[in-house]
């Protein structure tokens, strides 16, 4: 069953993490580590020694254990992501897919009430700021 881990980040690291840029974390290994686990990834100033307010969830992918490598044995690689399964990171995309579809569509009908002509997609594309590619 997998844990939620309630964790600090400091300040240089955490928008690395919060963007995917960052998927690893390297961290002693004294809460057993499990592949599915939540982590609550909170910003922490070193300096202040308070949280600073912001936040983000990653999911456990992979975990290195130390011994290995050069790795000491009391710490592990963390391999993170955003999704806690690759089927959550397609759902999310097909869900961004549809409501892209839904406000191109609403926009189109938009401008047709605006500018009653024939209008193409690519015309709401434009309309909306987007290239005719929808960049």
């Amino acid at each position: 069953m997998a844990t939620e881990h309630d964790l600090k980040i400091w300040p240089e690291f955490f928008n690395d993490v919060d963007s995917g840029k960052k998927p690893f974390e390297v961290r002693v290994n004294d809460r057993d580590y499990q592949e599915g686990d939540k982590l609550r990834l909170r910003e922490w100033n070193p300096n202040t020694n308070e949280y600073t307010g912001r936040e983000t969830i990653k999911f456990v992918t992979h975990v290195l254990k130390g011994g290995v490598f050069g790795l000491p044995d009391n710490l592990a690689v963390l391999g993170i992501s955003m999704y806690s399964n690759s089927l959550d990171a397609l759902k999310e995309f097909h869900n961004d897919v549809n409501n892209l579809r839904d406000r191109l569509r609403e926009g189109r009908d938009y401008l047709m009430q605006v500018h009653p002509k024939d209008l193409t997609v690519e015309d709401a594309l434009v309309a909306f700021g987007y290239n005719k590619n929808g960049y």
